[in-house]
């Protein structure tokens, strides 16, 4: 898969100022029924690198990101708990659709070499259904942290027990979505370059 190294101070804008998101929850909603149009999206993770996901939109070529010049589409920038990412998301509906963006091994800074997704990379994606608690699988970061993959299948029974004694309620109600690796279509970087433009202050 190709990679992308961001060195730039452009590249580390992108991935710091614009880059908010959610952090993983560490213990179980109050009630699982209140999420209403959340879910609960659960990961592991390989090693346990910080991530991007971003939110998008199924395309009949792949997928597109909903991020543009001046505004991100991260909903999860965090790095995983004992290999699980567990976050509170918007569940997807119809043509939604969640992609791993960005893999950052030392954390966010200057001239830290990471996968970037650009337009044509495979790159891992789910669904999480509202009102569901929903895990996608596993993913596994090789290289220096710049080459993303699928990792070995983990029997669903197995993911619960490791994750009932912080998640009792959550991983005794989640359902198997598995991920998969689809063609980003459409994303702000098509080359290893990423310019940001700067609004003029008037």
């Amino acid at each position: 898969m190709p990679s992308r190294f961001l060195p730039s101070l452009a590249a580390a804008a992108v991935l710091t100022g614009c880059a908010v998101g959610q952090t993983t929850m560490d213990r179980d909603p109050p009630d699982l029924r209140s999420l209403g149009e959340d879910a609960i999206l659960v990961l592991k993770l390989q090693p346990e690198y910080r991530v991007h996901i971003i939110s998008g939109t199924k395309t009949t070529d792949g997928w597109a990101s909903d991020e543009t010049p001046m505004s991100s589409a991260v909903v999860v920038n965090t790095f995983p708990k004992r290999e699980y990412i567990v976050a509170r998301v918007k569940g997807t509906r119809s043509n939604q659709v969640y992609g791993l963006s960005a893999v950052l091994p030392a954390g966010i800074g200057v001239a830290v070499p990471h996968f970037k997704a650009c337009t044509g990379d495979l790159t891992p994606t789910f669904e999480v259904p509202p009102g569901q608690v929903t895990y996608v699988g596993s993913v596994l970061v090789t290289g220096k942290g710049d080459v993303v993959q699928p990792g070995p299948s983990e029997d669903l029974s197995r993911v619960r027990a490791q994750l009932s004694v912080d998640f009792p309620a959550a991983s005794s109600a989640m359902e198997f979505r598995p991920l998969k690796m689809t063609r980003l279509s459409k994303a702000l970087c098509a080359s290893p370059k990423i310019v940001v433009p700067v609004p003029t202050v008037r």
